[in-house]
């Protein structure tokens, strides 16, 4: 079975859920850490409209790049769907998390996509991040809280990276 997504070179959601389920059996078993980092590119349906799929696919490998650099070799960078994108820190506290996640977003930023007109598109992503054991032990309860946050991030702006403490208070409930 394919373990890694074609279009970005990035592991796949499923080899995704496997890592990120050894990891939480660390933090079970060995009191270890994990961060993870969802990431979302903004507005990208529009761009997508707007320049093509070409282009997205593109900005979409571009973006993979970045992030993987960001996750070092310890970590695991994965698509999650889309233009979603999750970031799997081993051994990562939430101080950890949170800079690894600016890191990411700089990244991105830097990166702009030239149009065939010259126009110059800057990339912005929001990212919502969660840390093992502080917001959960299980898989799924990790990334519903990183996601939470990553609502978050688009909700206040976008184009920054939030963290469980800017989840609005009636979203927790649901976490």
């Amino acid at each position: 079975m394919a373990t890694t997504d074609p279009l970005t070179g990035l592991s796949n959601h499923r080899t995704l859920q496997d890592f990120l389920a050894e990891q939480c059996e660390d933090v079970r078993r060995h009191r270890h850490k994990v961060g993870v980092v969802m990431v979302d590119v903004d507005h990208f349906r529009l761009f997508n409209e707007t320049y093509g799929h070409d282009a997205g696919d593109d900005v979409l490998r571009r973006v993979g790049k970045a992030l993987q650099r960001a996750v070092g070799e310890k970590g695991l960078a994965a698509r999650y769907g889309g233009e979603e994108f999750t970031l799997i820190l081993p051994g990562a506290d939430e101080q950890t998390t949170e800079i690894i996640g600016l890191s990411a977003l700089d990244s991105i930023r830097k990166i702009v996509f030239v149009a065939s007109d010259g126009e110059q598109k800057p990339i912005t992503a929001s990212l919502g991040y969660a840390t093992a054991p502080n917001n959960g032990i299980h898989p799924q309860k990790i990334l519903k809280v990183a996601d939470l946050a990553l609502y978050a991030a688009k909700h206040n702006g976008r184009n920054q990276v939030c963290g469980p403490d800017r989840i609005p208070k009636e979203s927790q409930l649901a976490a």
